[in-house]
């Protein structure tokens, strides 16, 4: 053990002394890093000792005579402790004592440099040298290594932190400071300017003695005194607390003072804007319409809102605000929206309490039965209230009352169900396979409206109610239902309401009202309209029946409730029975008409029949003897015009008698001609309703067609012009030739008589772009207005207020029908293009039978 601990014991010394060399040396700071080690300070110390030396020995053997040799090593040695520290210094003494004992041997030396009394001397000196030096050296190291760290430790702190001499100047700032150095400067004693309005919290006016500052130059200490003063910068008021003590030397003089000041401007915002949420929180928490409170862990109370209050007061016939969740529960009687009792742990806020989330869909509905028996309905919903770690706090519980809404659902309900039968009703009919009388159309209708009145009676809450129809005409009212009167009552209401107008119940302004679709709410106890028997009704409500902004009718509905009245809903109500009523009402008079018409139809029907049996009929007895009247007519203006021509002929007086009576005969072929075309057009428009007018289509060429009508037209009218634009070639059709004819002569004839005779008339045929064949006649006559040029192809239509202009006004309206059904059924299709004033021009078109391209 002895021999193990013997090396270390050794060992020991040298560690130490290894320790105090590298402690004892430090470089100075304008050394490179790499030679700022502690041997390069003991190599330097004893390399600067012996060039001291060197330069000690020359000068003495320059200046025999010179003083204060000992100078210059010491001084050396002086450097070396104020660079490099106590063991680089002690390292350069010992150097030079060394050095200067050595000098003494030297057999060169004429005088020695110094006895064993003065390198002893020497050798104090410099040891004493080294070491004060270096201690104060190291002192004012270490007090400017405590500087930095306190100036690095001012600059850390958040607040502004300045100090001030004794005239109140900045002398120094923090980092904080400096950052905000308008604030430093204008609340230093040189800056302040009257314009920043300093004052205290509560506004009043702070002094410049009572600021922080010329207090703690004063000698004072101030801890966080708070004020305000208004930025020049920006004009913003700003909330600063300034702490102040004095700043002393040693001898407890005042030398200044340093302030801690810290911008409280953002912390007093966040203060108020807090305040202000708060407030407008406990304002919302106050207004809120539902029951909210807010219970702890333990299920007591901790925020309660007055509607809360008010319904806790309800459930339990007292103030239960102040118990507890669990007591609260104790006292009131809670069952599920199916009327089931719930248990304890099945309650919606105990649940709540546990921890459940019983928000959005989770939320539940219950039933609380108050003690005076009234069953309120609860939406409970709420959550556990917890911080963002997750650590809870309490829970929130929010009631919402919806007692009324469940009634509105409830009523709306039977509502429904009430309207959905009275929908069937409407549907039902006895008389579907039948048509019914007028007698029975009444009939059914009363039944049917007294039915709908049973029904609605209970869903509209009505007392009494009445029914009945006001003649659009005559104003004569009909009664239709009535709920709630006596026997005799009601047979008298029937009797008195029969042979009754509407003006003898309201008055001419009320009866305006209605006709303007108006709901009325007639109070007929106190203020009846007329003088009338009113049978018992109160406050009425009058809603009338329209149809098409027509009043048909009226109903009266009394609730018996004076107090109440009449809500939103109950009205609406009452207009759905109004318009099933008026469904009712237009049903059976519909149905009346339909079988009104269907019997005009009928009738018609068989008017047209006969009228075209007999058109048939006439056309044939008429056109017998017709044609051989024509005939007969012909054949005396044969012989006449031969009398005339023939060389024996009698004497002039004969002569012009045979001319008159030869101008009459062609008279009455012209006119036997046109009664011919007349009968012709019964014919054809008896067989076109019959459906027998036979077409025999044929190849035929329009152009040819079209021009032999047009020569034959100017030899019946030589005094007419009539114009001809046809193309070259053919326009091969496949059509009936005679019927053809028919229609340009019926198109031509129309153009004819309604212009002037001095107008000429355009006939052309053309081919259409489109493959087609048209054929148009153009006249200058008054032409047709728009709602006119469908008409006219109608059967018997004449357009009214048009004047012939030539030839004769004789016509059935019957020639351009024909002519439509001609085309038609040939494939074709006809039109008009016509202004009033600017002529017409009616056209038909047909299908070429070749197609040809240029």
């Amino acid at each position: 053990m002895k021999q193990q601990e013997q090396p270390f014991l050794l060992a020991r010394p040298g560690k130490l002394v290894n320790r105090w060399l590298q402690t004892s040396a430090f470089s100075p700071r304008i050394i490179p890093r790499p030679l700022a080690h502690p041997i390069a300070g003991y190599l330097i110390a004893c390399f600067t000792q012996l060039c001291a030396l060197t330069i000690v020995v020359w000068l003495v053997r320059l200046w025999p005579g010179l003083h204060f040799r000992e100078a210059l090593p010491l001084l050396t040695i002086m450097l070396v402790a104020l660079g490099w520290g106590t063991g680089p210094s002690i390292a350069a003494t010992l150097t030079g004592t060394l050095l200067l004992a050595l000098l003494r041997l030297p057999s060169f030396l004429t005088t020695p440099l110094e006895d064993s009394v003065g390198i002893a001397i020497y050798l104090g000196v410099g040891l004493m040298v080294s070491v004060l030096t270096s201690q104060v050296q190291q002192a004012r190291y270490r007090a400017e290594r405590l500087s930095g760290n306190l100036s690095a430790i001012v600059d850390a702190i958040p607040d502004s932190v300045t100090t001030y001499d004794p005239h109140g100047n900045v002398a120094r700032m923090n980092r904080q400071a400096r950052e905000k150095v308008s604030i430093t400067r204008h609340l230093s004693l040189k800056g302040i300017d009257h314009d920043l309005h300093i004052r205290t919290l509560k506004g009043e006016p702070l002094p410049l003695q009572a600021l922080p500052l010329a207090r703690a130059l004063q000698g004072e200490t101030i801890n966080g005194f708070e004020m305000i003063f208004q930025q020049p910068e920006t004009q913003r008021d700003r909330y600063i607390a300034i702490s102040a003590a004095p700043w002393r030397n040693t001898h407890g003089d005042i030398e200044g003072a340093v302030t801690v000041t810290r911008d409280l401007s953002d912390l007093r915002k966040a203060e108020w804007e807090a305040a202000e949420r708060a407030s407008l929180l406990e304002t919302t928490f106050s207004t809120m319409t539902d029951a909210v409170t807010v219970y702890d862990l333990e299920g007591e109370i901790i925020h309660i809102n007055p509607v809360a209050q008010a319904l806790y007061q309800e459930f339990a016939g007292e103030d239960i605000s102040h118990l507890s969740l669990t007591e609260q529960v104790a006292r009131i009687i809670v069952h599920d929206e199916h009327g089931e009792p719930l248990m304890l742990e099945q309650i919606p806020s105990v649940r709540i309490l546990r921890g459940e989330h019983l928000v959005g869909k989770q939320a539940v509905t219950i039933r609380v039965t108050t003690p005076t028996g009234r069953e309120i309905w609860l939406h409970v919903s709420g959550a556990p209230i917890a911080t963002s770690q997750g650590v809870r706090l309490g829970v929130v519980i929010i009631l919402r009352d919806e007692t009324e809404r469940y009634a509105l659902e409830q009523r709306t309900r039977r509502a429904l169900d009430a309207l959905l039968t009275m929908a069937q009703t409407v549907v039902f009919h006895p008389f579907k396979k039948e048509d019914p009388s007028p007698e029975q159309g009444l009939e059914v209708l009363q039944h049917t409206v007294q039915h709908l009145a049973n029904l609605a009676e209970p869903v509209l809450n009505s007392k009494r109610m009445s029914i009945s129809l006001i003649d659009e005409q005559t104003e004569h009212n009909t009664p239709l239902a009535a709920t709630g009167l006596l026997a005799e009552q009601l047979e008298h209401w029937w009797s008195e309401l029969s042979s009754s107008s509407a003006n003898d119940y309201l008055t001419p302004a009320l009866l305006q009202q209605l006709q303007a679709g108006e709901t009325l709410i007639l109070d007929l106890a106190n203020q009846p309209p007329t003088s009338r028997d009113y049978y018992g009704f109160g406050l009425t409500l009058a809603i009338p029946l329209l149809s098409n902004n027509r009043l048909i009718g009226l109903i009266a509905i009394d609730n018996g409730q004076r107090s109440q009245g009449y809500t939103k809903e109950d009205i609406a109500v009452a207009h759905a029975v109004a318009q099933l009523t008026t469904l009712v009402i237009e049903r059976e008079r519909l149905e009346v008409e339909r079988t009104e018409a269907r019997a005009s139809v009928l009738a018609l029907q068989e008017t047209n029949r006969l009228m075209n049996e007999f058109l048939s009929i006439a056309a044939h007895e008429i056109r017998t003897p017709l044609t051989t009247i024509r005939a007969s007519l012909q054949l005396s203006q044969r012989q006449l015009k031969r009398i005339l021509n023939d060389e024996t002929s009698p004497s002039s007086t004969v002569k012009n008698r045979l001319t008159t009576i030869s101008e009459l005969t062609e008279r009455a072929v012209h006119q036997a001609s046109r009664q011919t075309r007349l009968v012709r057009d019964l014919l054809d428009v008896s067989r076109i309703q019959a459906g027998h007018l036979n077409l025999h289509p044929e190849q035929i060429d329009l152009t040819t067609l079209v021009g032999s009508a047009v020569i034959d037209q100017r030899t019946q009218t030589p005094n007419r012009t009539v114009l001809l634009e046809v193309p070259e070639g053919e326009l091969a059709v496949q059509a009936d030739r005679d019927r053809i004819e028919q229609v340009i002569d019926n198109y031509l004839s129309n153009a004819l008589k309604y212009s002037e005779a001095d107008k000429p008339v355009l006939v052309k045929a053309e081919r259409t772009e489109s493959g087609q064949a048209r054929v148009l006649v153009r006249d200058e006559g008054p032409g047709l207005p728009f709602a006119e040029q469908q008409a006219i192809w109608e059967r018997f239509y004449r357009v009214p207020d048009v004047e012939v202009k030539s030839g004769s006004g004789i016509g059935l309206g019957l020639g351009l029908h024909i002519s439509r059904t001609i085309i038609e059924q040939l494939g074709g299709r006809v039109g008009i293009e016509s202004e009033p004033g600017q002529g017409s021009t009616f056209w038909f078109t047909l299908p070429l039978l070749i197609h040809e391209t240029d």
